[in-house]
């Protein structure tokens, strides 16, 4: 069930975790550390227990099959079955990251590739809900992003207009803005 795409020069591959090679592994591995020594993204702590095993898939980003970034898609227990986080986990090795917030390269949306490639993904595992989230409130440039998406694949992904918590733990960590499919209803606790 591999899918891969091109999109200008980046390249998506995703991959059931299972399926990744030593070269993707060691690579992914890599970027981990690094996020984990530099401890300079706010999220750093988040990745101590990353475990790639536990993934659903894994999406990597390769510019001429190097990988660059990746993402994955989860099945967690709280979620319950067959629901699906996709564009989890995402990181980028920093020599790749633009500066001044852009999430462009070369003038493309880098990542929409990958995302939309997970959403067809996860379509193939009869999923109940498929969600990305995010900790923020201030979901102007969120509906900006997923707009644009939408138009370029004929999607329906929305911004909602409350949180959800999507796990055990506190407000801040839990209680996430969820982008979706419009037709899906959401499965989680309206907390905001």
């Amino acid at each position: 069930m591999p899918l891969t795409t091109s999109y200008k020069k980046l390249k998506s591959l995703t991959l059931d975790s299972k399926k990744l090679t030593d070269t993707h592994l060691n690579k992914i591995n890599q970027i981990i550390k690094s996020v984990i020594d530099n401890k300079k993204d706010e999220y750093w702590e988040n990745y101590k227990n990353y475990k790639i095993s536990d993934q659903t898939a894994i999406t990597l980003l390769l510019d001429d099959d190097i990988v660059i970034a990746f993402s994955s898609i989860i099945n967690k227990r709280f979620y319950g079955d067959n629901v699906y986080r996709i564009f989890n986990r995402f990181l980028i090795d920093q020599s790749y990251r633009e500066t001044g917030g852009s999430k462009t390269y070369f003038g493309e949306h880098r990542f929409f590739e990958m995302i939309h490639q997970q959403y067809l993904y996860v379509q193939q595992l009869n999923p109940k809900f498929i969600f990305m989230s995010r900790q923020r409130k201030n979901t102007r440039w969120l509906n900006w992003y997923f707009s644009k998406f939408n138009d370029i694949y004929g999607t329906d992904f929305v911004v909602s207009k409350n949180q959800y918590r999507i796990c055990d733990g506190s407000d801040y960590d839990c209680c996430q803005t969820l982008i979706y499919p419009k037709e899906m209803d959401i499965p989680f606790e309206k907390i905001i």
